[in-house]
């Protein structure tokens, strides 16, 4: 007997993740599901010799307690210090996971990420809830009839897609009810920060306004690892409607200049050569170059929409997929666009 549609794609779902090793106590905990418009990030930690430091949390409760079960495979120390990266739902939304498991632990971040939370982060929530709740029907509907929004059939990758949005949408709305804000403990204004000296030394870095105001990577100088939050995400780079373009090409070069063996982003796998982050960062400065080209012939935004051509990094980076592309689409040239330009435009 064939399994509907829908319910043969979410028997798909991935297993819990398991910790990865990447060496000097640091751990990554990587997410197996498909690219999707929807999408959960990679754990991370580091255990040190009296507690264990966490980088993030994850888009729904039930992922970050799996990430909790990674950290319990290889210690029973106490998680001391969570650093958030950034104010993301797929950064922030599991905290009160740690908080609960561990009272006393020090959340960390970057004063603009305090900021962030502290303002319209709660409204952008209940923005979002709002959105699946009227809109996963949607998902679950193309799911069964086998077609895309543009009304042909999807392929496999489009399958896997849309069936990893419904499975993380209904994660996110189970939540909702009982989730509460769990803001930083401790934050910093400057571009770096030590945090307590614990086995490997771990160093806090605000590389410059990027995908967000707030963005920091946890840099273990000594191991050559850097978990770079969003800055590196692949195979898709994340651009997004909160980044500054104009910044956010000379963060990523910043981050290449830090030299490590290792860069494990939020999302997709760790990259070991220079190659992949000197792509995003020619990426983010053709976009600036090309709006403000768009800016300095008296285009509006619309115009420049239609006019800046990113088709060359969108082959690149998204080839021949179609859920890429889309996704290149939605993350890098809409916002990317629309944010050089309307920091390119003078107020009026």
């Amino acid at each position: 007997m064939r399994l509907p549609a829908l319910a043969a794609a979410l028997l798909l779902q991935p297993p819990p993740p398991a910790p990865v090793p990447l060496g000097h106590g640091a751990y990554l905990v990587p997410r197996a599901e498909p690219p999707a418009v929807l999408f959960e990030s990679n754990g991370a930690f580091v255990v040190g010799e009296r507690g264990v430091t966490v980088v993030d949390a994850q888009f729904t409760a039930a992922h970050t307690r799996e990430v909790l079960a990674a950290v319990r495979r290889v210690t029973r120390l106490p998680v001391r210090t969570v650093v958030v990266t950034h104010a993301h739902d797929d950064h922030v939304s599991g905290l009160q996971v740690w908080r609960d498991s561990f009272p006393d632990v020090a959340i960390v971040a970057h004063a603009a990420t305090r900021d962030d939370l502290a303002g319209d982060y709660a409204a952008r929530r209940r923005q979002l809830v709002a959105d699946l709740s009227a809109g996963l029907g949607r998902y679950r509907a193309l799911l069964a009839e086998g077609r895309s929004p543009a009304g042909r059939p999807i392929d496999d990758e489009e399958r896997a897609s849309y069936a990893a949005v419904v499975a993380l949408g209904e994660g996110y709305l189970a939540d909702a009810p009982a989730w509460r804000p769990t803001p930083p403990t401790r934050t910093f204004e400057g571009d770096s920060l030590a945090l307590p000296a614990d086995g490997t030394p771990i160093v806090l870095r605000h590389l410059g306004r990027g995908h967000t105001a707030g963005d920091i990577v946890v840099h273990l100088p000594a191991a050559g690892i850097v978990f770079a939050g969003d800055l590196a995400a692949w195979p898709v780079p994340l651009v997004g409607t909160t980044s500054f373009p104009a910044e956010y090409a000379a963060a990523v070069g910043r981050l290449r200049a830090l030299g490590a063996a290792v860069v494990a982003s939020s999302h997709g796998s760790p990259l070991r050569d220079d190659a992949r982050l000197a792509r995003v960062q020619t990426l983010l400065a053709a976009v600036q170059a090309r709006t403000a080209a768009a800016v300095a012939r008296g285009e509006t935004l619309e115009q420049a929409r239609r006019s800046v051509d990113l088709s060359d990094f969108r082959r690149a980076f998204a080839g021949e997929s179609r859920v890429r592309g889309a996704l290149f689409d939605a993350y890098v040239a809409g916002p990317a666009v629309a944010r050089a330009h309307a920091a390119l435009t003078p107020a009026r």
